[in-house]
């Protein structure tokens, strides 16, 4: 999955989208820690995510061209629209080339041609809900009773299936 989404000084959607995937690893440019001095992007994502490896590469390898000739290199013929929906996206395609120099050089894998399902999900489509509000509109607990099931979670989180109760 590639993404490329404008956020805050805050970045508040940053760190909800890496709370949402639960990464193991996150790899950040080399400048983002380059001489002791951590950029705040840094230094949230080490607060937030404790137990996630902090990994950097060198900037040079954040190659806007280099992303898309990887993309079309490896991506899967019935796959291969995601090209057109991020040609326009720099720090997308930069930071995919710099992951696959990483996963290269590093974890020393190389991906065969044509072997890669790759998509594309902006942040369209999607709402920012802060704490209060969530609580408000009682999107996950009923505000008077917490036991009862009468919120919006309660009244989705029927399953036919064991399986399905998981999915939750």
């Amino acid at each position: 999955i590639l993404s490329q989404f404008p956020d805050s000084q805050t970045y508040v959607r940053t760190i909800t989208r890496l709370q949402i995937l639960q990464p193991m690893e996150i790899i950040v440019p080399h400048t983002a820690c380059e001489g002791g001095q951590r950029t705040k992007l840094f230094r949230l994502i080490g607060e937030q995510f404790p137990s996630t490896n902090l990994s950097t590469v060198q900037r040079k390898y954040f190659n806007e061209t280099k992303g898309l000739q990887y993309i079309r290199q490896l991506c899967v013929p019935e796959f291969n629209t995601v090209e057109m929906e991020v040609a326009s996206k720099y720090y997308c395609l930069a930071t995919a080339a710099a992951l696959l120099k990483y996963i290269e050089f590093i974890q020393n894998m190389v991906y065969a041609p044509a072997s890669l399902k790759v998509v594309f999900k902006g942040s369209e489509q999607t709402a920012m809900i802060d704490v209060a509000t969530a609580k408000n509109l009682e999107l996950i607990s009923n505000a008077r009773d917490s036991a009862s099931c009468h919120s919006l979670f309660g009244v989705l989180n029927h399953t036919k299936t064991p399986g399905g109760g998981e999915l939750t």
